[in-house]
């Protein structure tokens, strides 16, 4: 065996260390994600992610890692994930996210008017919920005040995103959203037991506790956010692969040759 071969397989057995570090730690944190302490435990959460990301980075450096005889691979987010991620942004408003945010505060507004939360409450409830529904619109108009238009954003997202980049980017995002969850839970905290009977009558505590309504509402974005992430991981890993193993065929008919 060559000593070229044996340098495309160490980087084959390379890849493989770190996809399996990382399917490792992808099932450590969605494992987090669906138990009981994912919306009590806030340090743990942010540690899975950060070990989570940590070997996200670790396996597109070596997939990226320049090898003598291997032309030169710098992974990208695949097109339809951008494409994903830009409806995504276009549908952050929906009627659905108004009807539940304005039954929420509804009873907030309930809740404040027969005394039972100080009224404060009720403001920083709409404020945030506003902020949360509407913040890539306002994104937006940040943006454009500042000159960035809407048709220099589209070309920018058509150019070729560097694989880490939209990883961190889309981490960040969960990091954000899990923020933000928290600091509106502190605000609206009723449960069952701190509701007056006449509250919610027959009506599914989702609507009105805000920790079971992020734990109903998070997970699946978190564990879909997760899922993009292995796909995107895959296809470059395989990409990668096929050129180390077309340099392996490449390497072995030369040494016939010779």
């Amino acid at each position: 065996m060559s000593y070229e071969t044996l340098t495309f397989e160490g980087e084959i057995n390379k890849l493989d260390q770190r996809m399996n570090e990382l399917k490792e730690n992808r099932g450590k944190l969605c494992k987090f994600i669906l138990s009981d302490q994912f919306f009590t435990d806030d340090i743990g959460f942010l540690d899975h992610v950060d070990n989570f990301e940590d070997k996200v980075i670790t396996l597109v450096e070596a997939i990226q890692s320049p090898v003598p005889g291997v032309p030169p691979y710098e992974a990208k987010v695949p097109e339809e994930t951008k494409e994903e991620e830009v409806q995504e942004r276009e549908a952050a408003f929906s009627w659905p996210k108004a009807a539940i945010v304005a039954v929420a505060l509804a009873v907030c507004g309930a809740l404040v008017y027969n005394a039972v939360l100080p009224p404060i409450v009720f403001t920083a409830a709409v404020f945030l919920s506003i902020g949360l529904m509407f913040l890539p619109q306002i994104r937006s108009v940040i943006a454009g005040f500042t000159g960035l238009t809407r048709k220099e954003e589209k070309e920018e997202e058509s150019h070729a995103m560097k694989l880490e980049d939209w990883i961190t980017d889309s981490l960040a995002k969960m990091r954000d959203l899990y923020l933000g969850a928290d600091l509106l839970t502190m605000f609206q905290s009723q449960t069952k037991e701190s509701l007056p009977n006449y509250g919610l009558p027959g009506m599914n505590e989702t609507i009105y506790n805000r920790q079971k309504f992020f734990e109903k509402t998070l997970r699946p974005d978190f564990l879909s956010r997760i899922g993009k992430v292995m796909i995107a991981c895959d296809k470059n890993d395989w990409a990668r692969r096929s050129m180390i193993a077309s340099a392996i065929v490449q390497s072995g008919q030369m040494a016939k040759v010779t």
